[in-house]
């Protein structure tokens, strides 16, 4: 017992730590003599396990690629009769799927291509207008799985007459899904809101701020109608028929 504790004593005193700790870092070093012992068995196995996981790799991106392009088909259709709507009916908007590496999204590498006037088809990035594209994502909105809040900057740019009274119910469709907050100059988008709020310029001194105030169902009326060119009867009134004619 003693010549035991004596070697005990020794080791500890060789390697400054308890004998405790000196025997689990034993332990540790035969397991890594092992391990590096089956080294080649080791290699064989995680190549086996890669080849399987590249093979089921495949499997599901093939799958993934077919409802892609699928689902690629039935936007393009649902999106060239919402563009009709919008008086748009010569764009185009065409999902171009092609093959790529494997990424944590799959085999397709996915370009939009659209055009304005249904030829010379090209990447959205490149060809759409500011007004284009946000017409372009309030059609998708339409379309697409409901979200919490859309926020449209004013989608009315370069629409007028009866393609802005399109455009003001295709937002209040939308605005049944969803909470739908836009920044409009247009008289028809505005007459669509259910809460309706202006922001005005205005100073204290030399300093400028901006005030933001909702306004009454009669404001609304005042609004739409300046928006309409100027606050008349005749414009009230034309004010009235169009709110009547966008919220129908």
């Amino acid at each position: 017992m003693n010549e035991l504790l004596f070697r005990v004593q020794r080791i500890e005193r060789k390697y400054g730590k308890p004998y405790e700790e000196v025997l689990k870092e034993a332990e540790e070093i035969r397991r890594e003599i092992q391990e590096t012992q089956d080294f080649d068995l080791r290699i064989e196995d995680l190549r086996k396990e890669a080849e399987d996981l590249e093979r089921r790799f495949e499997e599901v991106s093939a799958d993934l690629s077919l409802k892609r392009r699928e689902a690629a088909s039935r936007i393009e259709r649902s999106v060239a009769e919402i563009l009709k709507d919008l008086n748009l009916d010569r764009a185009s908007l065409k999902v171009r799927i092609d093959r790529s590496g494997p990424s944590r999204y799959g085999s397709d590498r996915i370009t939009f291509l659209f055009s304005a006037h249904g030829e010379d088809l090209k990447p959205l990035g490149e060809v759409a207008s500011g007004g284009e594209l946000t017409r372009l994502f309030l059609v998708l909105s339409l379309i697409l799985p409901p979200v919490e809040t859309y926020l449209f900057d004013e989608v009315d740019i370069g629409v007028s007459g009866e393609t802005s009274v399109k455009l003001a119910r295709l937002l209040r469709k939308l605005s049944r899904d969803m909470q739908i907050i836009a920044i409009t100059h247009s008289a028809p988008v505005c007459a669509a809101g259910d809460v309706n709020f202006l922001t005005e310029k205005k100073f204290i001194g030399d300093i400028p701020y901006i005030e933001v105030r909702r306004l009454s169902p009669e404001e609304k009326v005042k609004e739409v109608a300046r928006l309409m060119g100027t606050t008349t009867e005749a414009t009230i009134k034309g004010a009235r028929e169009l709110i009547d004619l966008v919220t129908a």
